[in-house]
């Protein structure tokens, strides 16, 4: 039986290469060959359905096998002698040998499409003038590159084909998304406990949140066993974001969202997020924004007031927070839509002008305000004049310190106590974990946005465009 760990040990990392690329070209090769049903689909994904379906049943997988390159055929090559054509070798990462056809794959994880100096020659051309020496049909041979989705988008494909049309006729791509979905949908068809789809589950799962290949599934549950990183974070939060934005409906939110990446996660104390602001903002600091942020126990979807914003801004919120009744307007609402709003300060500075340091942060529920509905908490805990005053206190306590606001809404990502008590009294409509979650998350943007509105002022009409911004590196961990 094919041995996965002897696989992976002829590539030990070293200072001079990163095995990588070449470890993950043996689980692929290993994974294939569980199952020839598994191996059939996989080429069937992998050719679009376009080759010569014969030979399957006896096709054999082979991982950096040298094969040849004839150098006559070389556009545009000198041979070292300047004479006499020369044998040259490469080794493709992975081959498929049917008994009529031959699949080569070469395999990337986002670092693209390297080039051999000495041939003046893209990898891309040096493995198609390998299929076109192999003995096989060519109108079933293929060379397939596997890389990310935007690795792709941004070949230029087109420059070789001029110099190779033929040659060209036998390459294709295949997104690592494309793959991972692939395996995905093959174990969960299968719906049994057998070691090959026990096997598939955890090769998707290691796919999915260490490499962060395949759509949106759900935040993951972060535990001992599967240990949070903000690398696993920002993946999280990019496949979720991506999907939120296919669901934005201008007719809804007269906006129109642009992403383009997710920020911060850079330690393991600072989250990964995603900051919105108006079109044309030049400084996000100076003003009212949306963001989304994902750490180990939560999600979550924000308005945010920050410290350094513009004079106009800062009035609208204070004037809208000494109108109590106008305040309930328009927050009531969010609060019937979402599951948790909280209100919170965060006091902050930047220690020698880059590290932002954390001097406070207070944060409560609305619905600990006297005057909210309790029907959307538990009568467990006391309503107290407390934090309105705390709130009301806005204007002075920002006189005196560098003060952030936030409305953000909560959403619980694993079994905390909090959590526990959240299913037991009210659960959420869409469990963060669901790959459907995106679809709740698009409501409670939908829900903020008058309050944003209202406090953006007339800066901010219907129809106004929001596009992503850089933005700083928030505190993790606010509560645990």
């Amino acid at each position: 039986m094919d041995n996965l760990f002897k696989r992976l040990s002829h590539y030990p990392f070293n200072p001079k290469s990163n095995p990588r690329e070449n470890q993950m070209t043996e689980m692929l090769a290993y994974v294939l060959s569980l199952e020839r049903s598994l191996k059939n689909g996989f080429i069937e994904l992998a050719t679009n359905g376009h080759f010569v379906k014969s030979g399957l049943r006896d096709a054999k997988i082979e991982t950096q096998v040298q094969r040849v390159i004839d150098t006559s055929l070389l556009i545009n090559y000198t041979p070292s002698d300047g004479k006499t054509a020369e044998k040259k070798y490469g080794y493709p990462d992975l081959a498929i040998n049917g008994r009529d056809f031959i699949l080569l794959f070469e395999i990337k994880l986002g670092a693209g499409i390297g080039y051999d100096d000495e041939l003046d020659m893209s990898q891309i051309s040096k493995y198609l003038q390998i299929l076109d020496n192999e003995p096989y049909n060519k109108n079933a041979n293929r060379l397939i590159l596997i890389d990310f989705q935007e690795k792709i988008d941004k070949l230029d494909v087109e420059t070789e084909k001029s110099n190779y049309p033929e040659l060209y006729e036998m390459f294709g791509v295949l997104s690592w998304d494309e793959v991972s979905d692939y395996f995905y949908n093959y174990a969960n068809d299968r719906n049994t406990e057998e070691p090959v789809t026990t096997i598939l589950k955890q090769f998707n799962d290691f796919l999915y949140e260490d490499i962060g290949m395949g759509g949106f599934r759900g935040v993951p549950e972060f535990d001992k066993d599967n240990p949070y990183t903000p690398e696993k974070g920002k993946r999280a939060l990019s496949a979720l974001v991506t999907e939120v934005v296919k669901l934005l409906d201008g007719s809804e939110l007269g906006i129109e969202l642009e992403y383009k990446g997710v920020r911060g996660g850079h330690s393991e104390d600072a989250a990964p997020w995603v900051p919105l602001v108006v079109k044309g903002t030049e400084d996000h600091t100076k003003v009212p924004h949306l963001n989304s942020l994902l750490d180990k126990n939560h999600i979550y979807a924000a308005l945010i007031i920050p410290d350094k914003v513009e004079s106009k801004y800062r009035n609208n919120l204070i004037n809208l927070i000494q109108n109590k009744d106008k305040f309930f307007s328009l927050v009531n609402p969010i609060r019937e839509e979402v599951p948790e709003l909280w209100f919170g300060f965060v006091h902050r500075h930047a220690y020698a002008g880059q590290t932002l340091t954390y001097d406070g942060t207070a944060e409560f529920k609305i619905d600990c305000i006297p005057g909210f509905d309790k029907q959307w908490e538990s009568n467990a805990f006391k309503q107290t004049g407390v934090w309105w005053n705390l709130l009301k206190g806005y204007e002075d306590i920002h006189n005196h310190a560098n003060i952030e606001v936030s409305f953000a809404v909560h959403y619980h990502t694993t079994k905390t106590t909090a959590r526990k008590n959240r299913d037991k009294y009210k659960p959420y409509e869409i469990d963060p974990n669901d790959k459907e979650f995106p679809k709740e998350l698009y409501r409670c943007i939908k829900a903020l946005m008058p309050l944003f509105r209202e406090i953006y002022g007339s800066v901010a009409p219907t129809g106004q465009t929001l596009k992503v911004c850089p933005y700083e590196t928030v505190k993790s961990e606010r509560r645990g």
